[in-house]
């Protein structure tokens, strides 16, 4: 026996139906699938994107993260995809959902799109960056002009070569590391960080070269935060000389 959408009229059968009516008529009278309002926080700077607290690198990481958000009903064994444009363009920011299904035998795509809440704002990172923020000092020092020729430039890269191993471990964009600034000095060069922890794990890398001589570590205070803790800058000397050294620490 034949059956017919009772909206449209068209035929159905069990997989091209929802609860007796046409799929495209059943979807435009119900809400099968349910979005937010995804308020979004775009960096006009790098482009790093922040939703729910948490900083995405990339589009296709934040997307899969939408999808989680996303709610289905009326439909079996739905899959849902997100795909998020941000058109600066034509000032366009919207959502695509996509929700595959099985319905009868048959897999169903079911679409929708929804505006997004875009609001540009610079991040805490690129801040701190053009406010030349640093928190410690990481000073490589060289006892002759030799050494000083041999070495700087390979620690240097080392040094960019550390920081973008360990950055590219962290999730959270404001635990990474970054070169402030850098400052040649006559007997080396001083490199301005802006993460204290993450430095100090530059500086156990470091003094296993074979030149390093000695280190230290010194703090100055700066201020005081809204809740009285006092805030120090950090300085980490390294010094480096000619032949193999048993590093020591001058405290």
């Amino acid at each position: 026996m034949k059956r017919f959408c009772p909206k449209c009229g068209k035929e159905v059968d069990d997989d091209n139906q929802i609860n007796s009516f046409c799929i495209e008529c059943y979807v435009s009278e119900n809400q099968v699938i349910t979005a937010p309002v995804f308020e979004i926080t775009l960096c006009p700077k790098c482009g790093v994107l922040k939703y729910a607290k948490k900083f995405y690198k990339t589009v296709e990481d934040l997307e899969i993260d939408l999808a989680k958000h996303i709610k289905t009903k009326d439909i079996e064994q739905a899959k849902v995809f997100v795909k998020l444009i941000i058109d600066n363009t034509l000032h366009e920011y919207y959502v695509i959902v996509t929700a595959k299904a099985l319905i009868g035998n048959t897999i169903k795509e079911i679409g929708m799109e929804k505006d997004i809440s875009l609001r540009k704002n610079e991040c805490e990172r690129c801040s701190r960056l053009s406010g030349n923020y640093y928190t410690t000092i990481l000073q490589l020092r060289f006892d002759d002009s030799d050494i000083k020729k041999e070495l700087e430039e390979k620690i240097v890269l080392q040094t960019r070569r550390i920081i973008s191993e360990m950055n590219e471990s962290k999730k959270n964009l404001l635990k990474q590391t970054h070169i402030v600034k850098e400052l040649p000095q006559k007997t080396g060069i001083d490199l301005y960080l802006d993460n204290l922890d993450q430095s100090k794990k530059i500086l156990q890398t470091l003094i296993l070269n074979k030149n390093a001589k000695s280190w230290q570590e010194t703090k100055s205070l700066v201020t005081a935060d809204r809740k009285g803790k006092r805030v120090y800058r950090h300085t980490l000397c390294i010094h480096f000389e000619s032949g193999p050294q048993t590093v020591t620490h001058i405290i």
